[in-house]
């Protein structure tokens, strides 16, 4: 019986007379099975690694006589991390001219998208933009007056007091006097603004 890969084989080594052709001895001899085949490990069973989870597949070994599993192994595929993607701007509100404003600087995973992180930034109130202002009580010799300032983004408003001009004295002649050789003459002054 021939042998095989897997199974002993075996003949028998026979003598005979070379004069009668008796049988003069005879020994069965054993031929060992040649054994398996080893093929090139494949891959079975594989599972992609996620981000957070690692993957696996089973490396197997057949013989490439009789396709008999000689082994197979379990390798861990190492989970790939997260991979970070471009910062997005979420939740944004405009800064005003009295009120600070914000928004969330967010990160995701461009992958699997998860979040990675969140920070909330602040954005500095911008400030009034005041206009040049607007006389709405105009000064006078002995009032004061004022000037008002509006806001050209809110429309808020302040004021600045304008101080009174003060008189200005100018003279009247038709009520003023002349001196003569006795007498004093008067001059009199008016106010040209009241």
């Amino acid at each position: 019986m021939a042998a095989t890969h897997t199974k002993d084989g075996s003949y028998d080594s026979v003598v005979y007379c070379t004069v009668c052709g008796e049988e003069l001895s005879r020994e069965t001899i054993t031929v060992s099975a040649g054994g398996h085949t080893k093929g090139e490990a494949i891959i079975e069973n594989k599972v992609e690694a996620t981000c957070t989870t690692d993957g696996s597949y089973d490396s197997v070994v057949y013989c490439t006589e009789c396709d008999e599993e000689l082994s197979r192994e379990t390798i861990t595929i190492p989970a790939t991390g997260h991979t970070a993607g471009e910062t997005v701007i979420e939740n944004k509100v405009e800064a005003t001219c009295t009120t600070d404003g914000s928004y969330d600087s967010v990160v995701y995973c461009s992958v699997c998208g998860e979040e990675l992180s969140r920070m909330t930034v602040s954005i500095p109130a911008t400030g009034h933009s005041w206009d040049e202002g607007t006389v709405t009580k105009a000064a006078t010799c002995t009032e004061t007056g004022v000037m008002t300032y509006t806001c050209t983004e809110c429309g808020d408003t302040y004021t600045e007091t304008i101080a009174a001009t003060g008189h200005s004295y100018v003279l009247d002649e038709s009520a003023s006097t002349a001196a003569t050789c006795t007498q004093d003459g008067e001059n009199v002054y008016v106010c040209s603004g009241c």
